[in-house]
């Protein structure tokens, strides 16, 4: 018997894209397993340093670690690699230096010495904070030399208050100035006002460039998504100092200046009480509104008249990729309303809700809260009924088209539930009939073929429509 040895073949190495698409799987929180890979080859090495390095992440007490990363970014071995270039993404909170963490610099001072050596490779770029033991306003700048030629996304910490308008504006200004293709811009409840070059550079930076001398435009290098709403409150110092209020003239101006933007898939404007309806239907009549998806007007004080100028443009097959529309209300609003959580409320009439318990906030159990000014600031009844329907039967059947354009679908229990078209509309509207405020959520239920969600109580599915009624039950 003759036996036949076999030398197993070597299998051939992973090409370098499919491993350095394996290790930027690792997460954030895993990212020292990788640290042993530097060893293993230079082709490890330089795979593994890019992983490392692609998204730094900065928060609370972590000023010694970003001091030992400023070090090992001047030390950068130039034979091998340079970690800076590296850098994708930088996400930066509140970091305070206290006890053994005191350094020699400052926070800020630190972030800033990061920026130096990365902003020329930073796509992504998150600030945030709300101690001035980080930041104080007399501090707050940039150097004229850190520039972001290819920033991607820019967002600021929600209802973070602390940078002033002028530097903000000077991030905007700062962002991809060649190639105007900054894709998504989020300063929410940032800004308690903006003025017109803030509006004009916003329009800019997300319009994208004209690759000839036709003005044609590259496709998707525009704005995608923009999120711009005012401060919760502009009597705070800090919302004064950050900048000036907003006002009637600069906000529906300042929207009209984005007509141009082609490519935004998501506008949130919610909170800003001056847009007028000749506005809205001027911004749905133009190219920003041929991509967009997801449209937020939550807590603006609409009326009919924005309505209907809604039902106008989509009914003329206008923002045809159109997939939710929030025209809703907080009631409580968005300060009240957080100052209640872990509170149950139980609805008494359409003007008051009782408190059943909320001893931390200082109201005795059972009291009365008169919610009748919170309606006010929102578009809680200002609908009528006749007018909320003639809109939902314009967008019922209506698929969202375009080229990457899908239908909706919720996640509920391991299953996708289809929705063409998702509306968000407050507590109540106006019954044309009696003259009075009924909940939305009971009105809708009386619609022809009007049926509640089994994923979702405060969910009603009219046709292809899905209504949305946040804490539509309370008021049941």
């Amino acid at each position: 018997m003759r036996i036949v040895r076999r030398e197993a073949k070597p299998l051939p190495p992973l090409p370098n894209n499919v491993l350095s698409e394996i290790l930027s799987q690792v997460g954030h929180q895993r990212r020292a397993l990788l640290l042993p890979t530097l060893l293993v080859s230079r082709t490890w090495f330089k795979l593994a340093v890019s992983a490392l390095y692609r998204d730094l992440r900065f928060t609370k007490e972590s000023g010694r670690r970003l001091q030992k990363l400023i070090d090992c970014l001047a030390f950068s071995p130039t034979e091998l690699v340079t970690y800076s270039h590296h850098v994708r993404s930088i996400h930066i909170t509140q970091i305070v230096q206290d006890g053994v963490e005191i350094t020699k610099a400052q926070p800020w001072e630190l972030v800033l010495e990061l920026l130096a050596k990365c902003s020329m490779y930073v796509e992504s770029l998150y600030l945030g904070t709300g101690d001035d033991r980080f930041l104080k306003f007399e501090d707050c700048g940039l150097p004229p030399t850190i520039h972001f030629p290819n920033m991607r996304e820019l967002s600021i910490q929600s209802h973070c208050v602390k940078f002033p308008q002028l530097f903000l504006i000077d991030l905007v200004r700062r962002s991809c100035p060649q190639t105007n293709s900054l894709k998504v811009l989020r300063l929410p409840g940032c800004l308690g006002g903006l003025d017109g070059t803030g509006w004009w550079l916003i329009a800019e930076r997300g319009s994208g460039t004209p690759k000839g001398s036709d003005g044609s435009y590259r496709p998707k290098m525009g704005m995608e998504e923009l999120v711009l709403t005012p401060a919760a409150s502009s009597d705070d110092p800090a919302v004064v100092r950050a900048g000036r209020k907003w006002t009637v003239d600069t906000v529906n101006n300042g929207l009209l200046s984005l007509r141009g933007l082609g490519f935004l898939r998501k506008l949130d404007l919610s909170l800003h009480q001056t847009i007028s309806s000749a506005t809205v239907q001027s911004l749905l009549f133009s190219d920003a509104a041929k991509t967009l998806e997801d449209l937020n007007f939550t807590d603006c004080g609409f009326s009919d008249p924005h309505l209907l100028a809604i039902w106008e443009a989509v009914s003329q097959g206008q923002a045809p990729s159109l997939k939710r529309l929030a025209v809703g209300c907080s009631c409580l609003g968005p300060v009240q309303r957080s100052s209640f959580l872990g509170s149950s409320f139980q609805a008494v009439a359409h003007q008051q809700v009782k408190v059943k318990a909320s001893p931390q906030f200082g109201i005795a159990p059972g009291a009365p809260v008169n919610l009748g000014w919170a309606c006010a600031i929102g578009s809680c009844g200002r609908y009528s009924d006749l007018v909320v329907r003639r809109l939902l039967d314009a967008v019922a059947g209506r698929s969202p088209k375009g080229p990457e354009a899908t239908s909706l679908y919720i996640e509920s229990g391991g299953r996708k539930v289809p929705t063409g078209f998702t509306i968000v509309l407050p507590r109540f509207i106006m019954d044309m009939k009696t003259s009075k405020r009924t909940p939305t959520l009971a009105w809708s239920l009386t619609l022809p073929s009007g049926k509640q969600a089994w994923y979702d109580a405060e969910r009603v599915m009219y046709l292809d429509v899905a209504i949305v009624i946040p804490d539509g039950r309370m008021v049941m």
